[in-house]
């Protein structure tokens, strides 16, 4: 099964929330809403790690970005 992640900036400058999808397009995860876009991948991350170990699946994390560098 293939799965895609997504990180949206809400609008009205509100902050950032990833997702992680199945291959239908369903929201299997959704991140709290953060105030940085490094804040929303991080925790994006560990929960992709997570669901990979569980689940024995092979999802690729989101790359980290530097907003200060």
């Amino acid at each position: 099964m293939t799965y895609k992640t997504e990180i949206e900036e809400l609008p009205d400058n509100r902050g950032w929330v990833g997702y992680l999808k199945n291959a239908k397009n369903i929201t299997i995860y959704k991140t709290s809403n953060f105030c940085a876009k490094e804040l929303a991948i991080t925790a994006l991350n560990n929960r992709i790690r997570m669901h990979n170990e569980r689940y024995e699946t092979t999802i690729k994390e989101v790359p980290q970005i530097s907003m200060f560098g």
